[in-house]
Parts: C-alpha cells; sequence; structure tokens
C-alpha cells in the first residue's frame, strides 16, 4: 500500500536486526501522537478488561538495547509478548481493513464514475441502568443500523443509492458508535436525503426507548450536512454560526468532532473531494476503527448495486 503501511509507526517496537541502538529512550511525543491516531484496542482476559495498548507501552517502554525492546520491570516478559503481539494483530487487521475500503471504493467509481457520497455518524448513549458493557453495546448498536438501512430500502431515496459502507469507531467514553458512508449514483443531492435518513433514524431509536444522535460531514451546494445534524448530549452540539466581522449577512460555519474527539469534518467539508483526500479519510478510518484481536467484525460492505 506504498505510503499508507501503518507499521511505520510502530516500527521503533520491531527494530530490524541489522539494526543496533543502545539506551534509546521513546520519543514520548511520537507515542502521544499515536494515541491520538490509533484506537488499539484488546481484551485483557487476565483484568477482565479492555486494554488501551498505546498507553500500555507508553507506561512500560524502557527503550532498546542493541535492537531488543525493553520494558520496565514492573512488566513480565509473557505480558510485554502479548502485548506486542495484540498490537501487531490490531494493526494488520486495520491495514487489511484500508485495503478492502480503498478497492471497494474503486469498484464503486468503475461502476458509477459520478457516484457522490454522504458520511455521517450515528450513536446511541449506553442504557446506564442495565450496565451495558461495550460487546452489549456494540450489538446495540448493529441491531439499530440494520433496522435503518431495511427501512431506509422502503423509501425513494434508496433508488439512488449505488452502495454504502460502516466502520465501527470509539466513542471518547469508550462506547462504541457507527460511521456511514453511503454512495450515491450521481453526485447531486439535497437537504431531503438527510431529513429522510433523520426522520428514519429517530423513529427506531423512539420504539427503542433509548437516546441517539446523528453527526453529518458533508457540505456541498445543495448539501449542508451539519445544519442536519441532531441529538447528541447536553452540551455536545453539533454546530454554531457565527457572523464575519460583524457583517450579518456573512456567516461562517462551525462544527465539533465526531464521538471520538476527532476532526473528521476536515476530510469531507469540500465540494468535490479529490482521489488523495478520499483516500486518506479511509485510511484515518481504518487507522481509528475500533478493532480487537480475533474475529470480532469491525467493517460492513453493502453489495454493490448493478
Amino acid at each position: 500500500m506504498g505510503i499508507y503501511n501503518m507499521m511505520d509507526d510502530f516500527r521503533f517496537l520491531y527494530p530490524k536486526k541489522s539494526e543496533i541502538h543502545k539506551n534509546i529512550r521513546p520519543d514520548r511525543q511520537h507515542l502521544n501522537g499515536l494515541s491520538n491516531t490509533y484506537c488499539l484496542f484488546w481484551n485483557d482476559d487476565e483484568r477482565k478488561r479492555a486494554v488501551n495498548i498505546i498507553q500500555e507501552i507508553n507506561y512500560f517502554y524502557d527503550g532498546l538495547i542493541d535492537g531488543e525492546v525493553i520494558f520496565s520491570g514492573e512488566c513480565s516478559s509473557e505480558y510485554k509478548d502479548d502485548l506486542l503481539v495484540a498490537m501487531r494483530q490490531c494493526v494488520y487487521k486495520k491495514m487489511a481493513m484500508f485495503s478492502r475500503l480503498i478497492n471497494y471504493h474503486h469498484e464503486v467509481l468503475r461502476k458509477y464514475p459520478k457516484a457522490g457520497h454522504l458520511c455521517f455518524s450515528l450513536d446511541v448513549e449506553k442504557n446506564i441502568g442495565s450496565f451495558e458493557g461495550y460487546a452489549a453495546h456494540d450489538e446495540i448498536m448493529k441491531s439499530m443500523t440494520k433496522k435503518l438501512f431495511n427501512n431506509l430500502k422502503s423509501l425513494a431515496l434508496f433508488s439512488h443509492v449505488a452502495a454504502f459502507f460502516w466502520v465501527l469507531l470509539r466513542r471518547r467514553d469508550g462506547y462504541p458508535y457507527l460511521h456511514f458512508n453511503i454512495y450515491f449514483k450521481e453526485q447531486a443531492f439535497n437537504h431531503t436525503i438527510g431529513t429522510s435518513i433523520n426522520k428514519t433514524w429517530f423513529n427506531i431509536i423512539k420504539k427503542q426507548k433509548r437516546q441517539g444522535s446523528i453527526r453529518y460531514f458533508l457540505i456541498n451546494n445543495d448539501f449542508i450536512g451539519p445544519r442536519l445534524s441532531k441529538g447528541g448530549i447536553a452540551g455536545d452540539g453539533c454546530l454554531f454560526e457565527t457572523s464575519t466581522h460583524g457583517d450579518i449577512s456573512k456567516k461562517e460555519l462551525f462544527i465539533y468532532n465526531d464521538y471520538n474527539g476527532m476532526d473528521m469534518f476536515s476530510f469531507c467539508d469540500i465540494n468535490s473531494i479529490d482521489k488523495k483526500a478520499f483516500e486518506l479519510y479511509l485510511f484515518s478510518l481504518s487507522k481509528l476503527s475500533f478493532v480487537l484481536p480475533g474475529k470480532s467484525k469491525s467493517l460492513g460492505l453493502s453489495k454493490i448495486k448493478r
């Protein structure tokens, strides 16, 4: 995948045998940067909870000696090996996800060269009373979004849909949510699409007696997604407008970050996303996907309509 090799970011953990290092401490700024751009977790069976791999590495990592990764004495050699194996498995799953997304994107464009797209995130608030864990909440999210697309199929807008994919992401409080990208057969669509999606989604949420929200990340000539974003908890607004230079006739639109705290909007706020920008958007989604070692599913691809 050329420049899109995620393992390059973690090369300091897997030095080549020919590379000799002595007492080199990690670049804390680099590790902090990785924690802001990657979602790497694994289930620690002993502690019975999900562990943030990068935070664990940052805590135990003590440098490199003669090309060997050294962790502090607090970390057993078994736990160090488990941690590094889990990290590598997660990164490889993310690289495989990115490869699938790129191939899928190109396949859609081959069949629909004038395809447009709409990206948004769906969230369901956790049910505090029932003490739902991440896995249970994950299944609830997937079940409700399956209902969403089953219901959308009965609407006129779905005849314009060419394909769609979803990626499982992780909120700042640790709970999962879903990010969607819908491909339309043509680039031209307006706010009617968003209002139809909103109505369908919130009807499902109401029937399930849950609280939820939706955030759009696209602006074009006929669709200003952030203005259709709805829901969320108090203080977690999706947008605001302010006049510029005191001229009330001129307004500037601002958008809050996605539920994981990342600025998804920076990838999608242009009328026509070029190939490079869209690849970076897919690459960022893959890095931030909530994957665990093993067979957990974090990506869904629909069939491409013929």
